[in-house]
C-alpha cells in the first residue's frame, strides 16, 4: 500500500461491512441525509453525530417521498416548480485546504436547464461569491458539474465527459478533493479531474449558507430527488473507478 499524505487517503480510515466501506471516524461526517421518515413530511433527518436541522424553503417544501428511493422506504423529493430548497449555516460546512467528498443518488424529473445539486455561497452576495457548487444541467448538456471557487484567486471547474438525460435512472454521484485535485465519478467511473494549487482553499465567509436544492442569486432549483446524501471532511477516496455502495450509508 503507497504511503500517502496525510491529508489524502487513509486506509486505516475504513473498514468494510456487507461490501461497504464506512468511515471509523464518525466525526468527519458533516452531514448525512437518508431521505427517511413519514411520507410526504417536510422534515430532513440529519443521522450523522451533529443532527443538524435545515431551514426548509419553497411554496412546495421538500419531502420524504416513497415514490422513488434506492434504499429503504424513502428519498427526499424537490420540486423545481416549488422552488423547494433546503439550507444549513455552519463553519463545518467550510472547505479549506484538506480532503472532502460529497456522495449522493440523484434522479431527477424535469429538465430545467440548470439544477442545483448543492451549493455554498451567501443570500446577499453577487453569483460569483461562492465557494463550490455541484449542479446537472439539465436541457443544457445533462452533464454533471463541480466547481471550487476562491475569490481571491480563481475558480477551479470540471465538466462530466457523459450525457445524463432527464427522468433518467438513479446516478451515484462523487466529488471529491484528493490532495491537489478535485474529481467528478458518477456511477464509479471517473467523469473529469484537474488540479488545483497546493494549499487551494475555497472562499468561505460566515454568512455562506449551504443549499441543497438551489442557487442563493438564480435560482436553478432542483427538480427531482436525492437518496443517501453524504459529506466528509478530512480525507478522500483512493482515485479511479470503483462500485458504488450496496447499502445505505451507515450511523454514527
Amino acid at each position: 500500500m503507497p504511503a500517502y499524505p496525510a491529508r489524502a487517503y487513509q486506509p486505516s480510515a475504513y473498514t468494510k461491512k456487507g461490501g461497504s466501506e464506512i468511515l471509523t471516524n464518525t466525526g468527519n461526517v458533516i452531514l448525512l441525509l437518508h431521505g427517511e421518515g413519514a411520507q410526504g413530511a417536510n422534515v430532513i433527518t440529519d443521522d450523522s453525530a451533529y443532527h443538524r436541522v435545515p431551514t426548509l424553503y419553497g411554496s412546495t417544501l421538500p419531502f420524504t417521498d416513497a415514490a422513488q428511493k434506492v434504499f429503504g422506504d424513502r428519498s427526499i423529493k424537490f420540486t423545481g416548480a416549488g422552488l423547494s430548497n433546503f439550507q444549513y449555516q455552519h463553519a463545518d460546512f467550510a472547505l479549506d485546504a484538506n480532503d472532502y467528498v460529497f456522495e449522493f443518488r440523484h434522479r431527477p424529473v424535469g429538465n430545467t436547464s440548470q439544477q442545483i445539486i448543492s451549493l455554498q455561497d451567501p443570500a446577499s452576495g453577487p453569483n460569483t461569491d461562492y465557494s463550490y457548487g455541484i449542479l446537472w444541467y439539465g436541457s443544457v448538456d445533462m452533464k454533471y458539474r463541480f466547481w471550487n471557487f476562491n475569490k481571491t484567486t480563481t475558480q477551479f471547474s470540471i465538466i462530466g465527459a457523459t450525457a445524463y438525460p432527464a427522468a433518467g435512472d438513479w446516478r451515484a454521484v462523487r466529488v471529491q478533493r484528493r490532495g491537489t485535485s478535485i474529481e467528478l465519478y458518477v456511477n464509479g467511473l471517473l467523469e473529469a479531474s484537474t488540479t488545483v494549487p497546493a494549499g487551494f482553499a475555497p472562499n468561505y465567509t460566515s454568512n455562506m449558507t449551504t443549499a441543497i436544492g438551489r442557487h442563493q442569486g438564480v435560482g436553478y432549483f432542483l427538480d427531482g430527488w436525492l437518496d443517501e446524501f453524504r459529506f466528509v471532511k478530512g480525507f478522500s477516496y483512493p482515485s479511479g473507478a470503483y462500485t458504488p455502495d450496496p447499502i445505505p450509508f451507515p450511523n454514527p
